[in-house]
């Protein structure tokens, strides 16, 4: 995996993972997590629905460094990091990304 990848067989980065799925559906979006926090419509985590573009701060809970897709039952899809892949977690089980969840997108046309 590397910074920006965004292909299977170069593999994820999780913004690069995120635009090649968007991507699949006729969606551009931003290069990194922080660019793609911009797009569709503002999502509360109570709302979330399939297909919604979560994020998260990074480590130190200082600015947008993660994202993912919401796959509904607290569940999201994304490309967690080198070793992990991409994987699924939970947001209501999983503390790390619970305690570090800002913000969802809905992307629309």
């Amino acid at each position: 995996m590397c910074f920006g990848c965004s292909t299977p067989e170069k593999g994820f980065d999780c913004s690069g993972f995120t635009r090649y799925v968007f991507g699949h559906f006729g969606f551009t979006l931003g290069q990194v997590a922080a660019d793609q926090t911009s797009l569709g419509d503002v999502v509360e985590r109570a709302n979330l629905q399939i297909g919604d573009l979560i994020l998260f701060y990074n480590d130190g809970k200082s600015k947008i460094g993660h994202c993912g897709i919401y796959m509904g039952s607290g569940d999201f899809i994304h490309s967690a990091n080198p070793q992990r892949g991409v994987v699924t977690d939970n947001l209501n089980t999983n503390s790390y990304y619970s305690e570090r969840f800002v913000t969802a997108r809905r992307i629309v046309k």
